[in-house]
């Protein structure tokens, strides 16, 4: 496995939302730095002794007006989010944390987890529904942010310029 730095990991925080009292969402990319995010969201969550949800980011090409096909694209796009939680379910067994293992399907459009980012509007209203203070992810989210926040304090985020301090 690759190294992951502390920069690749983006923590953010709901608005008017204390960390300790909402649940923590991590949303997985499919990506190599999804199990590092893993390991974090469950330490967040154990420590602060709430649940962890999970949602997986899904490509969707969009609505279509054929039911029978609308409904099997969502069916791989609910089992392809399911293999991608699997892929970390032992990383959050280990942690010890109580957790959802019925990932959630992030349906983006088609091409936009391929972008780079992650859009802050879907993001924000997946959290508030879950009651959650805390979004981990490996992506950043796009502006604008709806009320999310990126985390600041000590190891939640990376520091300004992502390198750790020289003694």
């Amino acid at each position: 496995m690759a190294s992951v730095s502390p920069s690749d990991i983006r923590i953010y925080q709901i608005d008017g939302r204390h960390p300790g009292r909402g649940h923590v969402l991590l949303i997985l990319t499919d990506g190599p730095t999804d199990l590092a995010a893993a390991a974090v969201a469950a330490a967040r969550a154990r420590d602060a002794g709430v649940l962890l949800y999970t949602a997986a980011a899904v490509a969707s090409p969009g609505f279509s007006i054929n039911a029978l096909l609308h409904r099997a694209r969502a069916h791989r796009q609910d089992a392809d989010a399911a293999g991608i939680t699997a892929r970390v379910a032992p990383a959050l067994r280990a942690a010890g944390v109580g957790h959802f293992m019925n990932s959630a399907a992030l349906r983006l459009p088609h091409g936009s987890r391929h972008r780079g980012d992650l859009p802050g509007v879907v993001i924000s209203r997946l959290a508030r529904n879950l009651d959650a203070a805390l979004v981990i992810t490996t992506l950043p989210i796009r502006e604008p942010l709806h009320g999310l926040a990126p985390a600041t304090s000590g190891e939640a985020a990376p520091d300004a310029g992502g390198m750790a301090p020289s003694t």
